[in-house]
């Protein structure tokens, strides 16, 4: 069973909405069996709450409606037949996978687990479902941010995550040659503008907050910093976005030329697979927001340039250069003593601070330069 109970407009974004009713089993059949793979949601949540859903469950509760967003490759050829019910339903009902959870990862899971345990739906049983179709990314951005984080203590993160697993292809055809992919794809960085999409994700969190910390570094902080994202107009959150995208259009230039500037050193791996790295990433993009965030990314957008120009000319050279002098970095990274801090947050700390002044000089402090600023 599968029906339209109707829909609805949202007068802010223009996005549509449509409710749906169905039944566990069919639900389950929509979102396929590797609804999981919206890799980077949470994962089983170990909470007593949910052995109680669990028990309400099975015993035929009717659950809160689960939040379904269409994926944006499919969200024209839907937009197109609203007025059909008919051919929505038909759609909705029939296809697999064309849908990422934004709401209700957690019932979905419990959900599986009870079919998997082979107990058998109530007869009656049925569960409520809300599809949003938006063709308009900065409008998902908005409501995964601000309008679900909302709703959830020190949620932030997830909704960011969830984001990006949304929105997944869409950014691979804003950004010219990046190739993103899951820790359940088992695939390697093996050349340049490869990345994990965990680290994307990061990346844009940090450059929100402009900071590489994490999480769980400090908390307070961090909270504090999210009630900044959460506060943020819908015109803020866009432009925000829309900036990263562009750095990170600039930022896989930049990781192009180096994997081809590195490719034949001794130590080319570090050198190549360095800007690609989750430390790395986090603090390059934190170093970015600091800039955005005061007003100043003429020199962002004056520094990348910069060193998209240099690595041209030393490519061209064909000579062996150090452009991101790694030596002195590494010769940084020995100093420290694991013992009194945390190595990541150390190696963050320096590269984020090294990005800063290179961004701050527009270029005019080289790498090794920036570097030793750091190390001060």
């Amino acid at each position: 069973m599968f029906k339209i109970l109707g829909t609805a407009k949202d007068l802010k974004s223009g996005a549509h909405i449509i409710y749906c009713q169905t039944t566990p089993d069919k639900y389950l059949e929509i979102i396929g069996h590797n609804f999981e793979d919206f890799e980077l949601q949470r994962k089983r949540e170990n909470h007593k709450g949910y052995s109680r859903l669990k028990n309400d469950i099975i015993e035929g509760a009717l659950l809160p409606s689960i939040t379904l967003s269409v994926k944006h490759e499919y969200v024209s050829d839907l937009l197109a037949k609203l007025d059909n019910h008919h051919e929505i339903e038909k759609t909705l009902a029939s296809n697999v996978g064309i849908v990422d959870i934004l709401d209700g990862l957690q019932r979905t899971i419990i959900l599986k687990e009870v079919s998997n345990e082979g107990i058998t739906f109530k007869d009656e049983q049925t569960l409520l479902l809300e599809y949003w179709l938006d063709s308009d990314l900065k409008n998902i951005v908005y409501r995964m941010i601000v309008l679900n984080s909302g709703q959830k203590a020190m949620s932030m993160r997830h909704q960011i995550d969830l984001l990006f697993a949304t929105t997944r292809k869409t950014i691979e055809e804003k950004v010219t040659g990046i190739d993103l992919y899951t820790e359940r794809e088992s695939r390697r960085r093996v050349s340049a503008n490869k990345y994990p999409l965990n680290n994307i994700a990061s990346a844009y969190y940090a450059f929100l907050k402009a900071t590489p910390e994490q999480d769980n570094e400090n908390i307070v902080n961090d909270q504090i910093k999210n009630n900044e994202i959460f506060e943020s107009t819908k015109e803020k959150i866009n432009e925000d976005f829309d900036n990263f995208i562009e750095i990170l259009n600039k930022f896989t230039i930049i990781d192009a030329l180096a994997w081809d500037l590195y490719k034949d050193e001794p130590n080319s791996e570090d050198g190549s697979y360095w800007l690609g790295s989750e430390n790395v990433m986090l603090s390059f993009f934190a170093a970015a927001g600091v800039f955005i965030k005061s007003g100043k990314k003429d020199k962002v957008d004056n520094s990348l340039n910069v060193i998209i120009d240099q690595l041209h000319n030393y490519i061209e050279q064909g000579a062996p250069y150090d452009y991101f002098s790694l030596e002195k970095y590494q010769n940084l990274i020995k100093g420290i003593n694991s013992r009194k801090v945390n190595i990541g947050s150390a190696r963050r700390k320096y590269i984020f601070t090294m990005f800063k002044e290179f961004f701050r000089s527009e270029g005019e402090f080289d790498f090794s330069a920036s570097w030793d600023a750091a190390a001060i």
